[in-house]
């Protein structure tokens, strides 16, 4: 017994079938490789900053991100030593709202700069903790 000739619609359907079994395991080995592929790269970029960052605080670096404040908070501007606190609106620095001379001594970094060091220890992990 032999078995029945199979018509052009079955073949059809049984080759599209095989084709879209075939295309979502390609779609699914893509989507692993993907997040896999983007843990690799992280953690090696992540690994790359931290030892960065570890080296400049045994650096001894005050202000390992910039190398120094942004100013100089021992200098005292003309406005403080006359006493002067800002402008009659009472904004500091009068009323374009510049800022006083106690803002310069902060120390700021850029966008994307990394700050400190954060440890997990559920997962075991040194990350870097970066100015957003």
């Amino acid at each position: 017994m032999s078995a029945a000739p199979r018509g052009p619609a079955r073949v059809a359907t049984g080759v599209l079938g095989e084709l879209m079994i075939s295309a979502g395991a390609l779609v699914l080995l893509f989507a692993l490789w993907q997040f896999w592929w983007t843990d690799v790269v992280a953690d090696a970029a992540s690994e790359d900053r931290v030892a960065a960052l570890q080296e400049s605080f045994a650096s001894g670096a005050e202000f390992p991100g910039s190398g120094g404040p942004t100013a100089d908070a021992g200098n005292e501007t003309e406005a403080e030593a006359e006493g002067d606190d800002g402008g009659a609106d009472g904004t500091p620095g009068g009323p374009d709202g510049e800022g006083n001379a106690s803002d310069q001594g902060r120390q700021t970094w850029a966008q994307g700069e990394d700050l400190a060091l954060v440890h997990l220890p559920t997962i075991g992990e040194l990350r870097p903790v970066a100015q957003a």
